[in-house]
């Protein structure tokens, strides 16, 4: 009986008995199928995310930023042109000006449109924020080609002089623009 005693004393001392260490593997078990449970219900709980984000959408997104605050700064020395020049140039830095913002409005109304279809998480709200992004792209498509014709025209006749390099520059990014509108319209 002694020796009986004296091995299970020396069990305890180690860390407690078989029972002890049994039941305790048998409290893991549960806590861990609590937990496994409580996660099922929360995942089964939460709303699905069904908005798709495209894996351009973030980098054109992105790309019209940047040309953003390009054409920002190219319209920003149209006005400081505009401002000195003469009467007769006025006019035509007027009306490249008005075109230029004119364009970059559709692009801007193409952007909101971008970030809405990416954000939406409805499949029904998203296919039509989807269906009026690429109706919009068509038209700031659309939109673009006229101003670089206009500009490419006006550079053709070489009505513009000295200010020229703005008038291609503009150009140049209106046609960079155009690369990156042409992704979200519908390929025919």
């Amino acid at each position: 009986m002694r020796s009986m005693a004296a091995h299970r004393g020396r069990l305890m001392h180690r860390g407690g008995d078989f029972q002890t260490t049994r039941c305790a593997a048998g409290r893991d078990r549960v806590r861990h199928a609590s937990v496994l449970l409580i996660l099922l219900v929360a995942a089964a709980r939460m709303p699905a995310a069904h908005g798709i984000e495209r894996p351009a959408d973030t980098l054109i997104a992105k790309e019209i930023q940047h040309y953003t605050k390009v054409v920002a700064r190219i319209q920003g020395d149209f006005l400081s042109l505009i401002e000195t020049a003469s009467d007769e140039k006025r006019f035509g830095l007027y009306r490249t000006y008005n075109r230029s913002i004119g364009t970059w409005g559709q692009v801007d109304s193409l952007q909101a449109l971008l970030e809405l279809s990416i954000a939406e998480t409805s499949p029904s709200l998203e296919q039509e924020a989807r269906t009026a992004l690429k109706e919009q792209a068509s038209y700031t498509q659309w939109e673009l080609g006229q101003n670089i014709a206009e500009l490419e025209t006006a550079l053709a006749e070489n009505r513009l002089s000295d200010d020229m390099r703005l008038h291609d520059l503009l150009r140049s990014v209106l046609k960079e623009v155009r690369i990156i509108v042409n992704r979200l319209s519908p390929q025919p």
